[in-house]
C-alpha cells in the first residue's frame, strides 16, 4: 500500500524541502525485511527508487522502533508538488509479511 502523501507542496526557488517520513516496520517471518520511501509528483517527478530508503527494519520476525526520518530533498522544480510515502518488502521467505504502521509524512518547502 502507498500512503500518506502530502499534496500540493509549493516549492520555492531554491528547489528544496525538508521531508519527515515516520513508520513503525512489523516483521512477520524469519528472514528479509521491510523499507520505506517516497515519491514526488506534479511539478518534479522522481520515483521512489530514485529517493534514498529512509527507514528499513530487517528479521528476525518483529515489530522494530516507531522511527521518524528527516532527508533534504533538492534538485526539486519549483512549483506545486505532491509526496507520497511508498513501501517495499525485502526477500521474505514463503508466506512471509511485513506491516507498516503508525505512517506519517509531513513535507516543508525551504
Amino acid at each position: 500500500t502507498i500512503g500518506p502523501a502530502a499534496s500540493d507542496v509549493r516549492i520555492g526557488p531554491s528547489g528544496r524541502c525538508l521531508v519527515f517520513i515516520t513508520s513503525t516496520i512489523t516483521l512477520l517471518t524469519t528472514s528479509g525485511g521491510g523499507e520505506v520511501s517516497y515519491a514526488v509528483s506534479g511539478a518534479t517527478t522522481i520515483n521512489p527508487e530514485d529517493t534514498p530508503r529512509v527507514l528499513a527494519y530487517y528479521g528476525p520476525a518483529s515489530s522494530g522502533p516507531t522511527v521518524t526520518c528527516l532527508v533534504e530533498q533538492d534538485g526539486l522544480t519549483p512549483g506545486l508538488n505532491t509526496f507520497t510515502a511508498k513501501y517495499s518488502a525485502v526477500d521474505l521467505g514463503p508466506g512471509g509479511s511485513v506491516r507498516f504502521n503508525q505512517r506519517n509524512l509531513t513535507v516543508m518547502a525551504l
